[in-house]
């Protein structure tokens, strides 16, 4: 397992992985980029042995609170410590 803060150039794996969510993650491409440009927030990646993005985190930290804005977790791999790990 891999863990790393997203890039720019991360737009089209994390849209690709939004959008292949079961119930959907109430994240369209545009809301990520402007996530991505925003210095307030962060969206971590999970990603497993061959480089396939498993799990993301999303946060925002605005005067030294944190606020977790959204957690998912690839369905085949729920209950495997992806979530924990992020």
């Amino acid at each position: 397992m891999l863990i790393r803060r997203a890039q720019g150039d991360d737009l089209a794996p994390l849209r690709e992985f939004v959008e292949a969510q079961p119930f959907g993650t109430g994240w369209t491409a545009d809301s990520l980029a402007d996530t991505l440009q925003n210095p307030q927030d962060s969206i971590w990646l999970g990603f497993d042995q061959v480089n396939c993005l498993q799990a993301i985190l999303i946060t925002r930290v605005v005067a030294g609170e944190a606020e977790l804005r959204n957690i998912v977790v690839a369905e085949a791999m729920r209950r495997k410590g992806w979530g924990r790990a992020l």
